[in-house]
Parts: structure tokens; C-alpha cells; sequence
């Protein structure tokens, strides 16, 4: 008997009767209420009587079975408990246990398989003999020496026996949910060698000291070296991330061994080797050679940005050793990039003539400076705001872009998401966007591509995107692409940036928090507005479709679901909005608050389906006031906090150079810090939040009883 999850589905939500078998395989209900009154027909005795028994367990164990198809093992021990209360199988515990499923199915997803690779894992170490065998065995391919270049050292278990949590907790979260990827005796190795490698590190020079430094320079072939030590460099910043309490002992065996092996070489190529260490601050900024480095590792890069990116970090160096002409020179180099780009790749350019926009890095970066300089006397929003010129400073670098390479500006809509579209950027918000098209993806235009591709570059070269996800030296992160992934070098990889408005919209899935989240919510910077209606509209209809027949909508599932995963994380984080007494409160998070009646605002609209064209935080608290979801106490205190935090924020930005929101009740060394006075103002506007939060509390329990329309 094979019946599938989808027909369990239809068929329970056609009443609340049984579930019953025909003698085709064919699923129907059975019984009064709303479902359909079919003949029992499965199971019968010889004497024609029904045998219930029977009929129960078959109906439950094919259940079982597709339970187990879709959604694991795990889930399917989960169902039969859960079945196991019940003498039969009727349509609300099937809605019920895969409503269930749903919700949990990408942890259950995952822990089903890490079980399997632990088994695949186990089954290898028996197979070749435990891990001591495994270790010894120096002749593959990913063994110790060939792959880092040192000699390998005395079995230790107490450092290997650690190697499968190691690869099981660093495997990408797309393999753990394939239950069939294959665990090999080579990935055991590789995960081994590097679990050795960095307890070599965390030693220090004591663990990787002159021996395996000299090792690694008798590497005859150039490129082999300058693999085997970047490895070693990429290992020993993962160690000093993980441990902390040995970052200084790592740190001083990484510059011996950047000065060692780095700079005696003559082949430019090795000064590789000191990209994973000075990126992630192994190695001091202003020692000899990391800049050249950074400089002459340009055109290594696969990505023109990325190369930017090299000469942003060489500049950066050369200033932190006081070498002001170094990094002088190294702008010029940026700025000869951006010009080179656009001769070599522009249909409209040639070599003769200049450029209609020719780029100057030193003027947008006082640009953007000013902006941010002044920010501390602009309002929360208009046109004037912080917002509204940094809205307008993109708006020019994408404009000149396009013109650079003949795209003619009404044949796309450049749409912002984040706090982009809300008209609520701050001077160090990351820019999130999307460019809306007549023809998809497929069918792009290679100049716009191009342009986006130099549109990336201008805002590299401002100096303020890391050289990776979560780093920040040399470069401090600042106004660049959302590290997630949407900027122009990624969009073809990452997601569908550029397309129709139905295709880029048909990328939102309500289950994914942070994705929807973001999709969500676009206004047009520049280009034809029909197109971003368009979008809208799709967002609409997305979000206005029904789950089940007589369930909620997609947008109330997403509501409740995104508000439950924000008051978990403030509870985490301990949110003052979260405690009753607030008299021990010492320091704020200004960010962290002032996101409050933001997701808030957010989660209630699409809750009430207010269109996706309504944006702007405030406008949308406006209308959950006009339609009754909202008392007027309630509105007045989340504008309150919406301007007041946002203000801190803003304060908290500029004054720290976006590192940092924390905000102190008295002065703390060099922290920024509230008097007395602008204390109590704070709380006056902290306090009303708290119940509206409790209220967020009782609404995502049962949704029925709070913030509900008037009609």
C-alpha cells in the first residue's frame, strides 16, 4: 500500500471524519461531521463484518509510510508516538501531526542525517581498523604531510579522537540534509589532519615551531608552498577564533612563520600565504610585507570587486605603518581599476575618450563622510534624512553606472530592501537590493551586468567591505552589500537579483524568516515604478493565499512564526523590553531596541494583510491604528520608541563608527553614555513597551485574542 503525503493531506481536509482505504488504494474519509460518508470497504471479515482492528492498522501504517518518505525517520518515530494514543486515524490528528512535520522539518531534517553520517562514520572506523589505523595510514592523497606539509606526529587520541565532532559540526547545512552524502575514508583524513593542525596552533611556537616552518620551505614547487601555507594560515585563524585563550600564542607563531616563509621567498606569488593571516588579524597590520601582500595579491581574485578589495586592505596597512605616501599611491591604483574596468568592458567607451563619469574614490568617500558627520542633526525621516541622502548617494554611483555602459535607466527598476525600503537607513546600514526587468533572468542584458558588476566596484572601493564574512581586519565593515549574499559578483549564484518582478518575488517562501523578510518589503530607488508595483502585488498575493481551505493565510503562519523567533531572541539576549525591573539597568542596546515596533509593525501587517506598498515603519503603525489592531496608547508609545531609539541608534553609530550600539547609564572609560536626566527619558520611553510586549507574548499563543482588526 503506497499513498503519499499529499494525498493525505486533500483528503483530511475534506472533514473531520476517520480515514479509510478502498480496495483501489484510493483515501477517503469516513464518518459524519464534514466529510464525506463513504463505504467502508477495507478490512472486511469472511462473515462481511467490519474488522476495526484491521482497518486501523493498515490506514495508520500507510500513514507511517509516507511519514517516513517525506520526512525521515525521526519524524516518523515521532508520528507513531503521537498515533499511538488514538484507536483510529481521523482527519485532525492527520492535520495535526503534519502541521507538526512542517514546522519542524528542516531540525528534523538534520538530526535524522547527522545520525546517519555518525553511523557511515562509525562503520569506516571499524571497517579500517579504529581511529590509531585511520591516522597511520600516510599515503592518500589528504594525508598530513602532502596536505599541510608537515611531518606527521605521534598518534595523540585525545586531539584526534575529537575529529567526527569536528566534521559533523563544520559539514555545510545542505549535505546534512541529503541522508545520502557519503562520508569517506579521505574526509576522515582531512578533518583528522586539520583537528591536528590546530592543536599544533593553539600550542604556539611550541606546537609549530622551527621544524614545521622548515618543512614548509622545502617545498621545492612555488605554487605547492603557497598552497600548504595558506592552509596553515586559514587553520590557524580558525583555531584562534574558536579559542580564544590561545589567540596570543597563535599569533606570535603566525608571524614567525609569515616572516619565515613569507618574506624570504622571491615569488610574489607566496605573499599569498598572508592574506588568511592579516584578514583575520593573525598578523600585526603594520609589519613589513603585509601590504605588499595585499597589493600584489591583486589579480589573484576571481571577482573585480575582490580585487578592490585587495588594494582597499593594502591601503589600510600602509597608512596603519604611517607610510601615508603607500597608501596614497595605493587610491590611485583604485581609482586606475575603476577606469580600466569600464574602457575594457563598456560598448560605448573607447580608449580615447573619457569617461562621462570618471571615477573619484576620494570624492565619494567625503561624501559619504559628510552625510554621516551631519547625521546627528537630521530627523528619522524625509527626503533630508540620514535615509533619504544616503538613498540618494546609491542612487547616483547605480545611475553613473548605467550611464557608463549605455543602459538606458527606464529599462530596469532598481528596487532597496531592508531598511533601504523603509526609508530607515542608518550611516552604517548594509545595502540589500534587486533590479527589476522586462525579461528574466536567463535573457539579462550582459551591459547591465556589467554595469552592476562596476556598480559593486564603486562601493568596494569606499573602503568599508570585509575581506570575508564576519571579518574585519584590515577592513572594518561599513557601507557595503549585505554580507548574506545579494551583492552584484553573487546574484547569479546566491539567488534570482535580477529578473521580472514575478520571478524575483516568486523567490519568497514565508517559512524562511529572514528571506521573506526581506523580499517583502521594496521601493523603487530608480526606474520605472510600474515594475515595483508589479512585485507588489505578487508579494500581496503570496502572502493573502490560504494554507488549508479553512486555515490561515501565509502571511498570518509567517507573522506568528517571525515574532515568535523575535521574542525568543530577546529573551536570549536579555532585552530590558523583557524584564519588569529595570531599576539594576546599567546599559542598553540601542540597535537591538529600536528593532522592537520595527518587526513589530512588520509582522502585524502582513498578519492583517496591509499591502506590501506600505512600507515605512511608521506609516505602517498608522494603519494598524485605522484598522483597530492598534489602541492609541499602543501607537504612541511605539512611535515614541521608533523615534527615540532610532535617535540613540543613530548617536550610538556615528559616534562609534557603526561598531558598536551599546549606550551606558554613566560613563564608562571612552563608552558612550547617558547623564541622569537622559537616562529617566529612556525608560520613560522603554517602559510602556514592556506590556505591549507581554501582549506580543499572549498574541503569538493564541492569535485570536489580541491585536485584532475592528472589522
Amino acid at each position: 500500500m503506497s499513498i503519499s503525503i499529499s494525498q493525505f493531506r486533500a483528503i483530511s481536509l475534506q472533514g473531520e471524519g476517520k480515514l479509510a482505504v478502498t480496495p483501489r488504494n484510493e483515501l477517503q474519509t469516513k464518518g459524519t461531521g464534514w466529510g464525506r460518508v463513504v463505504e467502508w470497504v477495507r478490512g472486511k471479515t469472511v462473515d462481511g463484518r467490519e474488522s476495526k482492528a484491521v482497518e486501523n492498522k493498515q490506514v495508520k501504517e500507510a500513514f507511517i509510510s509516507a511519514i517516513k518518505q517525506e520526512y525521515g525517520d525521526v519524524m516518523a518515530e515521532r508520528a507513531t508516538h503521537e498515533l499511538g494514543k488514538h484507536s483510529s486515524l481521523k482527519a485532525r490528528t492527520v492535520q495535526a501531526v503534519l502541521k507538526n512535520a512542517e514546522a519542524n522539518k528542516t531540525d528534523f531534517f538534520k538530526l535524522h542525517n547527522v545520525r546517519s553520517l555518525e553511523k557511515q562514520v562509525q562503520a569506516l572506523v571499524l571497517k579500517h581498523g579504529g581511529l590509531e589505523a585511520i591516522y597511520n595510514m600516510g599515503q592518500t592523497e589528504a594525508s598530513l604531510t602532502r596536505t599541510y606539509g608537515v611531518e606527521r606526529p605521534a598518534y595523540d587520541p585525545k586531539v584526534v579522537g575529537k575529529f567526527m565532532d569536528e566534521m559533523l559540526s563544520k559539514l555545510p547545512e545542505h549535505k546534512l540534509r541529503d541522508p545520502k552524502y557519503p562520508v569517506s575514508l579521505g574526509d576522515i583524513q582531512q578533518h583528522m589532519g586539520r583537528a591536528v593542525i590546530k592543536n599544533m596552533w593553539q600550542k604556539g611556537e611550541a606546537g609549530f615551531g622551527p621544524e614545521q616552518i622548515k618543512q614548509v620551505l622545502e617545498i621545492k614547487d612555488p605554487r605547492t608552498r603557497v598552497q600548504v601555507g595558506s592552509n596553515l594560515m586559514a587553520i590557524a585563524s580558525l583555531a584562534s577564533h574558536e579559542v580564544p585563550s590561545s589567540r596570543e600564542k597563535i599569533t606570535q607563531a603566525t608571524i614567525k612563520f609569515f616572516q619565515t616563509v613569507c618574506l624570504n621567498l622571491d615569488q610574489p606569488l607566496a605573499r599569498e600565504i598572508a592574506i588568511n593571516g592579516a584578514s583575520n588579524g593573525l598578523l600585526a597590520l603594520d609589519l613589513e610585507g603585509v601590504a605588499e601582500a595585499y597589493e600584489e595579491s591583486v589579480g589573484v581574485g576571481s571577482k573585480p570587486a575582490d580585487n578592490i578589495k585587495f588594494f582597499c586592505a593594502a591601503e589600510k596597512c600602509y597608512k596603519l605603518r604611517g607610510e601615508e605616501e603607500g597608501g596614497r599611491n595605493v587610491l590611485s591604483s583604485i581609482t586606475k581599476s575603476l577606469e580600466n574596468f569600464v574602457r575594457e568592458q563598456s560598448p560605448i567607451v573607447d580608449n580615447n575618450q573619457p569617461l562621462k563619469h570618471p571615477p573619484d574614490v576620494g570624492k565619494d568617500r567625503e561624501r559619504l563622510a559628510s552625510i554621516r558627520n551631519n547625521a546627528h542633526k537630521q530627523e528619522m525621516g524625509g527626503e533630508n534624512s540620514i535615509s533619504g541622502q544616503v538613498g540618494s548617494f546609491i542612487k547616483d554611483l547605480y545611475k553613473q553606472s548605467l550611464e557608463e555602459f549605455g543602459v538606458n535607466l527606464e529599462s530596469q527598476t532598481f528596487i532597496l530592501y531592508g531598511s533601504g525600503s523603509r526609508d530607515e537607513m542608518f550611516p552604517f546600514s548594509d545595502l540589500e537590493f534587486a533590479v527589476l526587468t522586462d525579461k528574466d533572468s536567463k535573457e539579462t542584458d550582459p551591459n547591465l551586468i556589467k554595469a552592476l558588476e562596476y556598480f559593486e566596484m564603486r562601493i568596494t572601493a569606499l573602503g568599508e567591505t570585509p575581506m570575508g564574512l564576519e571579518q574585519d581586519i584590515p577592513i572594518r565593515e561599513g557601507f557595503c552589500f549585505d554580507p548574506g549574499g545579494n551583492a552584484p559578483s553573487s546574484i547569479r549564484s546566491v539567488g534570482t537579483f535580477v529578473g521580472t518582478a514575478i520571478e524575483v518575488a516568486r523567490q519568497i517562501d514565508p517559512k524562511s524568516l529572514i528571506m521573506a523578510e526581506v523580499f517583502s518589503s521594496a521601493k523603487c530607488l530608480i526606474g520605472g515604478k510600474d515594475r515595483c508595483q508589479k512585485y507588489n502585488e505578487n508579494v500581496n498575493s503570496i502572502f493573502a493565499e490560504k494554507i488549508t481551505p479553512r486555515g490561515p493565510t501565509k502571511g498570518q503562519e509567517y507573522a506568528i512564526n517571525n515574532l515568535n523567533d523575535h521574542l525568543q531572541k530577546m529573551e536570549k539576549q536579555g532585552n530590558p523590553i523583557t524584564k519588569r525591573d529595570l531599576s539594576n539597568l546599567k546599559s542598553i542596546n540601542a540597535k537591538e531596541l529600536s528593532r522592537f515596533p520595527v518587526f513589530l509593525a512588520s509582522s502585524l501587517c502582513k498578519y492583517h494583510g496591509v499591502s506590501a506598498e506600505v512600507t515605512n515603519t511608521l506609516d505602517r503603525l498608522k494603519v494598524l491604528f485605522d484598522k483597530g489592531v492598534l489602541n492609541e496608547g499602543e501607537l504612541k508609545a511605539l512611535e515614541a520608541a521608533f523615534n527615540g531609539f532610532g535617535k540613540l541608534r543613530l548617536l550610538a553609530e556615528v559616534h562609534h563608527q557603526g561598531q558598536e550600539h551599546t549606550i551606558y547609564k554613566d560613563q564608562v572609560n571612552e563608552a558612550l553614555s547617558l547623564n541622569g536626566k537622559e537616562w529617566q527619558s529612556m525608560l520613560e520611553v522603554l517602559e510602556p513597551l514592556r506590556g505591549i510586549y507581554e501582549k506580543v507574548v499572549q498574541f503569538v499563543g493564541n492569535p485570536s485574542a489580541v491585536f485584532k482588526a475592528s472589522s
